[in-house]
């Protein structure tokens, strides 16, 4: 409307009072009137429709509330409040209920809501959600409160979500699709993982899982033992032909190029698919095989995997001609060891070489005896040997663990060690200490005295950067063909060795204890340890776990020990440049900014020279340095922190005399006595 007014006094300023004008203007004016009438006519039928609409959308809701109130009524008459679906339309009749609260506000709807807290009151009266989880469980469904026993942050969380997905759901699955034999070894293996799970968590409740697992035993067993019998032994039958046939692809291709198709013994480059089948075909034996085909003929249950079976046999009759096609494959292998990276590391030499070896063993799986597969297996473990052979073992242990990292409570004396002095468990209050028995010196696999690369996961997160969770190896060290280094140090351990780590500002044993903290007083905490050589690039991994359920004080000691000597060591930058009026402005300028939250002290100039910045015209727009700002934190510890200030360009080579804050650089923490 008032722009419309706006218009209007336009019309009068741009056209004057003229006679002829004045009869423009009421024409104008009477359009606008007229453009006025008719947008508040469309206003209103819109206002209108939407009214329509949402009265349409609460009769509809209203409607389906009703419908659910009706069915709740008949079930309660019958006497089947205990039934799942009673609490399935409570559920259904809730969100109408609320549907019509939201788009009808004025309905009066305390009726249906009195209605249906009374249907609530009544289902929990005969056993609420167990008698409704009763229901479901005779229908195969799992209970869904499963799903919230154990949160995201637990450190068994994936473990479980593995297992309730992976066994416990799918248990329930095939018992609804009538798989008996399949419902039998789901819940088998959901019963091993749970128990596992709950014997290394003492925290966590199982009992809902285990009445659950304990209901689908019950269900699977009613059926008689002569029909589960026959569905059994016809599912297990035809499952195992089945399976032979679906993991065909990772053995056996079609295609002209045998093993170095896209399917049929792909390697990969850290052999994962490799590793997969000889996972999958471990227990396969052709002779076996084919003896159950018989078996299959011979008892009637021949018919239902006729398909797979057929496809398997096609495969084994055609195997020879696939190792023939492989020939390039099993040399191209055996080249890797030539190529840059692997050549002269043996680590990577042996791990070619072992990789080759499972290759050449799988062929043999399908194809036994075969003259070339045979041939192709002698020369492969011949290169093993000749290259095991210049390996100068320090200890039966060594020769036996070869390429393996190993853990301990103590530092182990090499050469006398034995299977008892290591371990893969640990509990609250041990230090932890880790071997690797290599194939070469570590010389030969680090490029000088160095910091060489560590990365440690816990409970599948990283511990900071592996540059930051470093081992230091001195040149005493080079020369030994094994490694032992600190995951959680003693006192003694750290006086030794500690002076390396501190002097090259590696907070390895800080960072991990100090993610273990994070990790909490569990029972079973996943710790993963790789360390890579930083010459070769090779790597070594192991892995362990620790029961903190005992407290962790003695990590608090670690990070406090570790902390104090790092801080001890810190040092102030030295001063480049001496100007009292910038560090005083720097104090100043900090001070205003942070407020209570610190305290300043002392400002370091440690920029030798101002640097001077340009525009995209090459003219000089600033000029900036660094200053270090000394400061005590609220919690009373002490730092420095680098920090950019400029000042404007005036012209004529001036500037203007007051500093700017133009941006934050690194922390660094130090001890308070080392400040003044």
């Amino acid at each position: 409307m008032k722009k419309t007014i706006l218009f209007i006094f336009l019309i009068i300023g741009c056209f004057g009072y003229s006679q002829i004008n004045l009869k423009k203007l009421k024409k104008a004016k009477t359009k606008i009137e007229k453009e006025i009438i008719s947008t508040n006519n469309t206003k209103n039928e819109t206002f209108n429709q939407t009214k329509d609409m949402s009265k349409g959308a609460c009769e509809s809701a209203y409607k389906s509330l009703t419908k659910y109130l009706k069915k709740l009524d008949d079930k309660k008459a019958a006497n089947e409040v205990f039934s799942g679906s009673f609490k399935t339309y409570i559920g259904s009749a809730e969100r109408n209920l609320e549907s019509i609260k939201s788009k009808c506000p004025d309905l009066d709807m305390s009726a249906e809501e009195s209605q249906l807290n009374n249907f609530k009151l009544d289902l929990n009266e005969v056993g609420g959600s167990d008698e409704a989880r009763e229901a479901n469980i005779r229908k195969g469904y799992y209970d869904k409160a499963i799903d919230n026993l154990v949160t995201d942050l637990h450190p068994a969380y994936n473990d479980f979500s593995k297992a309730k997905s992976n066994f416990l759901i799918k248990a329930f699955e095939y018992y609804r699709h009538n798989k008996p034999a399949e419902s039998f070894k789901r819940l088998k293996d959901a019963k091993d993982q749970f128990t596992t799970i709950a014997s290394n968590h003492n925290d966590l409740d199982f009992s809902l899982i285990n009445s659950e697992m304990s209901r689908l035993e019950v269900l699977l067993n009613s059926e008689s033992g002569a029909e589960i019998s026959s569905k059994l032994s016809k599912e297990n039958t035809a499952n195992y032909f089945r399976d032979i046939h679906m993991n065909l692809n990772y053995v056996y291709s079609e295609t002209s190029h045998g093993a170095d198709a896209k399917q049929g013994l792909q390697f990969t480059p850290s052999h994962k698919k490799l590793l997969k089948a000889q996972e999958l075909f471990k227990d396969f034996s052709k002779t076996d095989y084919l003896q159950a085909v018989e078996d299959a003929k011979s008892n009637g249950t021949f018919t239902s995997a006729q398909f797979y079976i057929e496809k398997v046999v096609e495969a084994l009759n055609d195997y020879s001609n696939f190792i023939n096609k492989s020939s390039s494959s099993f040399h191209g292998y055996l080249d890797n060891l030539n190529v840059i990276g692997i050549k002269g590391d043996p680590t990577k030499e042996l791990e070619e070489l072992e990789a080759t070896k499972i290759f050449c063993e799988l062929l043999l799986k399908f194809a036994p005896n075969n003259p070339k597969a045979t041939q192709w297996l002698n020369q492969v473990e011949a290169e093993i040997s000749k290259k095991s052979s210049g390996i100068i073992f320090a200890s039966q242990m060594h020769k036996t663990h070869l390429n393996k990292m190993l853990f301990s409570t103590k530092e182990i004396s090499i050469g006398n060690e034995t299977e008892s002095d290591f371990s893969k468990t640990f509990k609250s209050g041990d230090y932890i200490y880790a071997t690797l028995y290599l194939p070469s010196t570590l010389r030969q696999l680090t490029d000088s005295y160095a910091a060489n690369n560590m990365e440690v996961k816990i409970n599948g997160m990283p511990v900071a950067e592996s540059s930051h969770t470093a081992i230091w190896i001195t040149t005493p060290m080079q020369e030994k063909n094994y490694l032992q280094f600190a995951i959680l140090p003693s006192i003694a351990w750290k006086q030794k060795h500690g002076n390396f780590y501190v002097e090259n500002k590696l907070r390895t044993h800080e960072a991990i204890a100090e993610q273990l903290l994070k990790a909490g007083a569990y029972s079973n905490v996943t710790v993963e340890v790789r360390v890579i050589f930083r010459g070769t690039n090779s790597n070594i991994k192991g892995s362990f776990t620790i029961d903190q359920s005992g407290g962790t004080n003695h990590l608090i000691d670690i990070v406090s020990r570790e902390e104090n000597d790092r801080l001890k060591d810190a040092k102030l930058p030295n001063a480049e440049m001496s100007n009292s009026n910038l560090e005083s402005q720097a104090l100043s300028i900090m001070r205003k900014k942070s407020g209570s939250s610190k305290t300043y002290s002392k400002a370091i100039i440690t920029s030798p020279n101002w640097n001077y910045d340009k525009n995209w015209n090459d003219a000089i727009v600033s000029r900036s340095l660094i200053i270090a700002l000394v400061s005590k934190e609220h919690d009373g510890k002490c730092m420095y922190q680098y920090l950019n200030f400029k000042q404007q360009a005036q012209g004529d080579g001036k500037y203007n005399n007051n500093l700017e804050f133009a941006g934050a650089g690194q922390n660094v923490y130090i001890s308070c006595d080392n400040i003044n």
